[in-house]
């Protein structure tokens, strides 16, 4: 490549770390060559375990404090500029969502969320404009093979302490079960480990949603006391804020579940049978079922917390929890549970209460979504 300008990589988004920048102008030339001892490894993928635990991240890596010259009034400046560089991703499709409109004035653009999984951590990946129309149709495919994508240029952002991926304008490119050399390596790693047991993509519910500030500043959803909710003969849902004291593991904390619709699976021999599907399930995985009692200086409550509920608290999968269980030799395995599930106790949380004709006899309630 010939007739290029350097110049400062001072750009908001950046590619990579470097310093300079080349750009091209009306006089670049640039001429194909092959050359087998040029490095063609074009990806810097980065491990999910790097963005899900809190302590591996390492924040100069996705966004840099640069400190860049210029010159103003006849002598020269600096000034700091925070940069966002793009991340590469490869994992497996496991879940995603419909695809949503964001409208902004008279514009509009369409989106949507898939969740990622590698070796043993998953990440929420959004994708703008064409690239949903790129892999929308994949995501619909009935396949037995699993749907692996190498996301190159991808913006890390985040929210609440938790990170999540998404494209970037024409920057971002995908690349949808792809034969390089990358994809090839973890595809061939990822199936070692599953041993062919790969979770099938499942769709997820898009409903609207609203925070618990609107629903309860819109009257949306009522907020009571545990005195007040357990006198409740109607069925509805309400907002209460309890703090959790117990965990009551008498049935458990998990069960194992049909991929395909997340009920419980019987072992029958050396498989599993899902009654639902009514079929052997080739594709199982380790789901919440945590049942704990809370309070709120007015009464006591049992509350059902189910997967995607536990999961928010936790912070974890059942499934990670399950896989890093470490079983002792005293006691029963099937009573044992991870300490993990200790880290909720005694704290305070809001939860949305679904009261039901079935559980008001019993006073044992279902946590809404």
């Amino acid at each position: 490549m010939s007739y290029f300008v350097v110049g400062l990589n001072n750009l908001k988004l950046r590619t990579t770390t470097h310093n300079l920048r080349l750009t091209f102008t009306q006089k670049t030339f640039v001429e194909e060559t092959t050359d087998p001892g040029f490095h063609m490894n074009i990806f810097n993928l980065r491990p999910f375990d790097q963005l899900t635990n809190q302590h591996d991240v390492d924040e100069t890596e996705l966004f840099d404090k640069s400190s860049f010259p210029f010159y103003l009034n006849g002598r020269f400046c600096k000034t700091m500029l925070l940069t966002i560089i793009f991340i590469d991703v490869v994992g497996q499709v496991v879940t995603y969502e419909d695809v949503k409109t964001y409208k902004q004035g008279d514009d509009q653009s369409v989106f949507i969320n898939v969740v990622l999984e590698d070796d043993q951590n998953r990440i929420l990946a959004t994708l703008w404009s064409e690239l949903v129309d790129q892999i929308q149709h994949h995501l619909t495919e009935s396949t037995d093979k699993p749907l692996i994508v190498v996301f190159q240029h991808m913006k890390a952002q985040k929210f609440r302490g938790n990170y999540s991926v998404r494209s970037c304008w024409y920057q971002t490119k995908i690349w949808i079960n792809p034969t390089l050399p990358q994809s090839t390596e973890f595809k061939s790693r990822f199936l070692a480990v599953r041993q062919s047991n790969f979770e099938r993509i499942t769709q997820t519910s898009s409903q609207q949603s609203y925070s618990v500030r609107d629903e309860l500043d819109k009257g949306i959803i009522l907020f009571k006391t545990i005195r007040d909710l357990v006198q409740c003969t109607h069925e509805c849902s309400y907002w209460i804020a309890a703090k959790l004291v117990n965990l009551e593991l008498d049935r458990g904390w998990s069960y194992l579940a049909c991929n395909k619709c997340t009920k419980k699976v019987d072992k029958v021999g050396t498989t599993y049978f899902c009654k639902k599907c009514n079929e052997e399930a080739c594709y199982i995985t380790h789901r919440y079922r945590l049942q704990v009692r809370v309070m709120d200086g007015t009464a006591f409550i049992s509350l059902l917390l189910w997967n995607r509920d536990a999961m928010q608290l936790i912070g974890k999968s059942a499934k990670e929890l399950k896989e890093g269980l470490v079983e002792t030799s005293i006691g029963d395995a099937d009573w044992s549970y991870p300490t993990e599930l200790d880290d909720i106790l005694y704290k305070k949380f809001m939860f949305k209460v679904i009261v039901k004709k079935k559980n008001i006899a019993k006073e044992m309630y279902d946590q809404s979504h």
